[in-house]
């Protein structure tokens, strides 16, 4: 245990010295080569936990994971030298070392599997979880750096924010059809509406539905698209991440 939490700090630590060097440091080579370093080992902290849970679901992985998850996309899509590129590596470190800190600190891995999460669905359902988290917060990201940046190239975040919205909705439709056919061949019932989780996760479903639509419809300006896709990562934030948080854990550095 004491291996696990360890990996997990020195991965979120290393995201916050990304952070650190991208604005200390003119060149890019040392922030990035943390990032990456810090990405590696939060993918080798989820497989860690996933194989020590195998064959079940590790459902208290649902925020933890998103971390890395979102800095495999940064790694991924943003490979420019351009100057909103750059905006973007900055905040997704600054994002995924907090988020990882906290969950660092407010550990839900309490949790013990079940034998109903022995099923394909569920592992899809975590998966498709992640992922659109991760691609909601990083359209949010995208949109406060418009901010930040004036109205520079309102195009590439015009771009980003609309692929982006619609990559973590698309993600997320796929979670909630997964999770209602695990619920359903695991318990007999598509949805159980008493579930605070459930219950949240489709507010989160229509909540980008509506924020889809104004895109598809072309209504408003590039700001607009960037303070809805800011309104989103708060959104997520809150509504999504905060709940898979458990209670206050200090830390205890003992082998």
């Amino acid at each position: 245990m004491f291996g696990l939490r360890l990996t997990q700090l020195a991965s979120s630590g290393l995201f916050g010295l990304a952070f650190a060097l991208s604005v200390w440091l003119p060149t890019r080579r040392a922030g990035r080569a943390a990032f990456v370093l810090g990405t590696l080992l939060g993918l080798g902290y989820i497989g860690w936990r996933y194989w020590l849970a195998w064959p079940m679901t590790p459902m208290y992985l649902g925020t933890v994971a998103v971390p890395p998850v979102l800095a495999v996309m940064v790694l991924v899509t943003e490979q420019g030298n351009y100057g909103h590129s750059q905006k973007i590596w900055g905040a997704a470190s600054l994002l995924a070392g907090l988020l990882g800190m906290v969950c660092w600190l407010f550990p839900k891995d309490f949790y013990l599997p079940f034998l109903k999460t022995a099923t394909v669905f569920s592992h899809l359902h975590l998966a498709f979880t992640v992922l659109g988290k991760a691609a909601f917060l990083l359209a949010g990201l995208w949109g406060g750096c418009f901010f930040r940046a004036g109205q520079g190239s309102p195009e590439v975040y015009k771009r980003r924010l609309t692929s982006l919205t619609a990559l973590g909705f698309g993600f997320w439709t796929l979670s909630m059809f997964s999770g209602e056919i695990w619920s359903y061949r695991g318990w007999g019932l598509a949805v159980v509406w008493d579930d605070a989780v459930i219950v949240t996760f489709m507010a989160t479903w229509f909540f980008f539905t509506g924020i889809l639509h104004l895109y598809l419809t072309r209504l408003g300006t590039t700001g607009t698209r960037a303070a809805l896709a800011v309104a989103g990562l708060v959104w997520v934030l809150l509504v999504n991440c905060w709940s898979d948080l458990g209670p206050y854990r200090p830390p205890v550095f003992r082998p």
